[in-house]
């Protein structure tokens, strides 16, 4: 019995090892050199000659993206109704020429909380040659909760890199 405890310890070890030795290492912010897009962004959206719309968009290292919307929209036309927005989901991937492409979903409901169906984003997106800026022209794809499409329409978002800034204490004199 003794012995069947240590025979299951080290096949559990073996397995251990192999489990170790076969993961793949994470990616940090500071080894995101090969891909210039990951990290955090604040970007201004252009749609449908509506006023200037943030929110705040991060790509990941793995290909998935997740933008902050504003939680209620105004309504889009006369006598329309506010629309609430769920964050966004979704994936980008880099291409050869130095574009990204993304695309992600948002769900919409009335404020009341009745699901009205989707907005899905598709975008391509061009890096400024700092790696702080990019602009994008982007399709804005509207369905009803069956996925029903109900209107495309064209815009423009430019984006700013979201970077650390010191912290300045009280009574600590400001940098510069």
């Amino acid at each position: 019995m003794h012995r069947l405890s240590y025979v299951v310890a080290l096949v559990g070890l073996v397995v251990a090892g192999f489990a170790l030795a076969n993961r793949q290492p994470g990616t940090t912010a500071q080894e995101s050199t090969q891909a210039p897009i990951v990290g955090a962004w604040f970007v201004t959206t252009l749609l449908d000659n509506q006023p200037p719309s943030p929110n705040m968009t991060s790509f990941y290292a793995d290909g998935t993206a997740l933008t902050s919307n504003r939680p209620v929209y105004p309504p889009a036309t006369a006598g329309g109704t506010p629309e609430a927005r769920s964050a966004g989901h979704g994936a980008w991937h880099a291409n050869a020429d130095g574009t990204v492409d993304l695309s992600f979903i948002v769900l919409v409901s009335d404020t009341s909380g009745t699901y009205l169906g989707t907005r899905t984003l598709d975008a391509r997106i061009t890096l400024d040659p700092s790696g702080d800026t990019w602009s994008a022209p982007f399709t804005a794809t509207v369905t009803d909760p069956n996925g029903k499409v109900l209107a495309k329409s064209v815009g423009q978002a430019n984006a700013t890199r979201i970077t650390v800034s010191p912290m300045e204490l009280p009574g600590t004199p400001a940098a510069g």
